[in-house]
């Protein structure tokens, strides 16, 4: 992991409720590769469906 949870807003423009990036991996000039876990209580879940 490169980048933990808590510190990730310090690298992306996004802000609660919708920071959907739990950890990223790797990152290159090409590519992002990032971790999330999709939770019953996530913004975009309804009648348990994301």
């Amino acid at each position: 992991m490169i980048v933990a949870k808590d510190a990730i807003t310090d690298f992306i423009p996004h802000r609660p409720p919708f920071v959907m990036i739990d950890s990223l991996v790797s990152a290159s000039r090409e590519r992002f590769e990032s971790e999330f876990t999709v939770t019953f209580d996530n913004a975009l879940v309804q009648d348990g469906f994301f």
